[in-house]
């Protein structure tokens, strides 16, 4: 099955998850959502690509193919959502649980850097905070 994200065709490839899943933001005790606040740091194309990427992940229940949303090869509980706009990308962390794709933080790289250890670190405290807690807050749809 073939699916079209940012001008390519991409193969979608299963994850064990077959029902749809709901977007939600990881929400700290303070009330501070980490992946809001990076998607309102990056530019507004870039984040429009991670919402686009992330909703057809959630909506099939699956992985895209062609480095769109990719399991972390060195932690197994992370996913990444990831985009390119020009020199920029954009890396979204999150997790899935039960039916729940929640989205936990994000970072910021050039192409060619590497993901810094320190974005992984966040991500991964974010992750277990969330599963002390399964605090979310659901995502908002625009013009409600």
């Amino acid at each position: 099955m073939k699916i079209e994200l940012d001008g390519a065709a991409s193969d979608l490839v299963e994850t064990g998850h077959e029902r749809t899943l709901r977007i939600e933001y990881f929400e700290q005790a303070s009330g501070t959502q980490p992946a809001e606040l990076f998607e309102d740091g990056v530019p507004p194309r870039l984040a429009g690509k991670l919402a686009r990427f992330s909703q057809a992940a959630a909506e099939s229940g699956i992985s895209l193919g062609g480095g769109y949303f990719e399991k972390c090869h060195s932690h197994s509980d992370l996913y990444e959502i990831r985009a390119r706009l020009g020199n920029d990308l954009g890396r979204e962390f999150c997790l899935i649980d039960g039916d729940r794709l929640v989205l936990l933080s994000g970072v910021l790289k050039r192409v060619g850097e590497p993901t810094p250890s320190k974005a992984f670190e966040e991500a991964l405290a974010y992750s277990d905070e969330y599963k002390r807690t399964r605090k979310v807050s659901p995502i908002e749809s625009d013009g409600v």
